[in-house]
C-alpha cells in the first residue's frame, strides 16, 4: 500500500524527470538557432476579436520579442509550449528596446487597429516577472502605449505567482479609468496534472489570492485551460476540461479560454508524439467539448482559441470543425450545427487516478530515454511544420 510519504516521493521523482526532459528540449532549441534576431523589432501584430460583455469589439495584439519565460529557463517550462523558440532564450532585452518595439508596432496603424477597444501585450512569458522584464520598464512601456493608443482595456499575459497587490496598485493608478485584464495559464483544476503533466505547479490558494487582488481593483482575469495535455487519455482529458470549467465558473472571471494542445518543436509533447505516445485532441474530443459548452449555461463565457494561433500545427481541424469553433465562440446559434446539439452531454466520469498517472508518465519517460533521437535527425520523415513566429497563439 502506498503511503502519503511514498506518494510525495513519487511525485517529486516524476516532476524532476519531466523537468530534465524539458530542460534538454530548451537546450536543443538554442542549439538550432544560428543567430539572434533584433531586440528592437517586435514579432508581429494582429487584429483580433475582443469580447466586451455580450458584444464584440476589436483587439490589437502586439507580440514583443522578450527575454523568454523565466519559468522555462529555470525548470524547462510547460511541456507543450514551444514559444521559447520565439524569444531571446534567456538573453536580456533592454527596456528601451521593448519600448522601441511598441513604438514600431503603434506607429502605422489601420483605422481599425487605431480604434481597437482592447490592446493586448504578449512576450511569450510573463510581463509581471521581474526576471523577464523589470517592473519599472513595464510601467514605461504601458505609459508609452497609453500615449500612442486610446485603448479602453489593456491585456497582459503573466503567471499567477507574479500577481501582487504592489504591482496591481501601481498599474491601477497608471491606467486610471482604463481597464486591465490579465491572461493566466490555469490549465487544470487538478494540482497533480498541473504539476507533472504540464510542469506548472501552483496552489489553489495562490490562484484565489491573485483573483482577490484583481477584484479589489476592479480588474479582470482570463483563465486558460489546456485540452489534452500529455500523459492523459482522451476520456481523462474530457473529464479534466469539464471539471476545470466547473471549478472556475463560480470565480467570476471575465472569460475562460480553452487551448487545444498542438505538437510544437523542442517540447516534451513533440518527443512523445514522435514515438507514438501522444496524439493531439481528436475531432471526437473537440466536438464533445463544444457540445458541452453549447448545451450548458455557464456563468462565465467559455471559448476555444482557434488552432491557427498555434505554432507548428500538426493536424488542423477540418474547415467544418473550425466553423463550429467559430460559431460557438461568437455564440451564433444559426451556425451551430444540429450535430453539436444532439451529442450527448456526458458527465465527467473518468477522473485521473494519481498512482496510475504517475506509473504511466514514468513508463513513457523510460521509453523516451531508450529511444532518444539525435538532434540532427529530428525532422527526418516528419510531418511537423517548422516554427513560424506569425503563428504564435494568444
Amino acid at each position: 500500500m502506498r503511503t502519503l510519504k511514498n506518494m510525495d516521493f513519487e511525485i517529486t521523482l516524476t516532476r524532476g524527470r519531466v523537468r530534465n526532459f524539458m530542460k534538454e528540449c530548451r537546450k536543443q532549441a538554442a542549439t538550432s538557432k544560428a543567430t539572434r534576431p533584433s531586440t528592437t523589432t517586435p514579432l508581429f501584430k494582429e487584429l483580433r476579436i475582443a469580447h466586451v460583455g455580450n458584444t464584440l469589439a476589436n483587439r490589437l495584439a502586439l507580440f514583443l520579442r522578450g527575454k523568454g519565460c523565466a519559468w522555462a529557463e529555470a525548470s524547462g517550462g510547460c511541456t507543450f509550449c514551444g514559444f521559447w523558440s520565439a524569444t531571446n532564450m534567456g538573453t536580456e532585452v533592454r527596456g528601451e528596446d521593448l519600448i522601441e518595439q511598441i513604438r514600431k508596432s503603434l506607429s502605422h496603424l489601420s483605422d481599425q487597429e487605431a480604434s481597437a477597444w482592447e490592446l493586448a501585450l504578449y512576450n511569450d512569458g510573463s510581463l509581471l516577472d521581474p526576471q523577464e522584464i523589470k517592473f519599472e520598464s513595464l510601467i514605461e512601456i504601458v505609459k508609452f502605449a497609453k500615449g500612442m493608443h486610446g485603448f479602453k482595456r489593456l491585456v497582459l499575459e503573466c503567471k499567477i505567482s507574479d500577481i501582487t497587490e504592489e504591482k496591481i496598485s501601481v498599474l491601477a493608478e497608471l491606467l486610471g479609468d482604463r481597464g486591465l485584464l490579465l491572461a493566466v495559464g490555469f490549465e487544470s483544476s487538478n494540482p497533480l496534472v498541473r504539476d507533472v503533466c504540464i510542469n506548472k505547479p501552483f496552489s489553489d490558494s495562490a490562484f484565489q489570492r491573485a483573483l482577490c487582488i484583481l477584484k479589489k481593483y476592479h480588474f479582470d482575469m482570463t483563465a486558460l485551460i489546456i485540452v489534452q495535455p500529455p500523459f492523459l487519455t482522451e476520456d481523462e482529458s474530457y473529464t479534466e476540461v469539464i471539471k476545470t470549467i466547473q471549478y472556475l465558473d463560480d470565480k467570476r472571471l471575465q472569460r475562460i479560454d480553452l487551448e487545444l494542445t498542438t505538437v510544437q518543436p523542442f517540447t516534451l509533447v513533440e518527443q512523445l508524439w514522435r514515438r507514438g505516445l501522444y496524439s493531439p485532441p481528436s475531432k471526437k474530443l473537440i466536438e464533445k467539448v463544444l457540445a458541452w459548452i453549447v448545451q450548458t449555461e455557464t456563468r462565465t463565457p467559455v471559448f476555444i482559441s482557434p488552432v491557427k494561433y498555434s505554432p507548428a500545427v500538426l493536424e488542423m481541424p477540418s474547415s467544418e470543425l473550425n466553423d463550429q469553433i467559430a460559431a460557438v465562440n461568437t455564440r451564433n446559434a444559426y451556425q451551430i450545427s444540429d450535430r453539436l446539439m444532439q451529442i450527448e452531454k456526458l458527465v465527467p466520469q473518468n477522473p485521473v487516478q494519481a498512482t496510475r498517472l504517475l506509473q504511466r508518465i514514468n513508463e513513457f519517460l523510460n521509453l523516451l530515454e531508450m529511444s532518444s533521437l539525435p538532434l540532427e535527425k529530428r525532422n527526418t520523415g516528419s510531418k511537423l511544420k517548422s516554427f513560424r513566429t506569425e503563428d504564435l497563439c494568444v
